[in-house]
């Protein structure tokens, strides 16, 4: 039973990876479309955000 729920919760979790990378893979798309200068805006604020949540 306890390997049953674990197998469920890492499926549920697995799938929620997916559906966020589709997300946010279209949302960079759309929001690139419409300003050439946003992915390197996206980059460096990614890079920050990776920073302050290590430390």
């Amino acid at each position: 039973n306890i390997d049953g729920k674990n197998e469920l919760k890492y499926d549920w979790y697995v799938r929620c990876i997916e559906k966020f990378n589709q997300v946010y893979a279209t949302l960079i798309t759309e929001m690139a479309r419409s300003n050439g200068k946003f992915n390197t805006k996206t980059l460096k604020v990614d890079d920050n955000s990776k920073n302050y949540h290590g430390s």
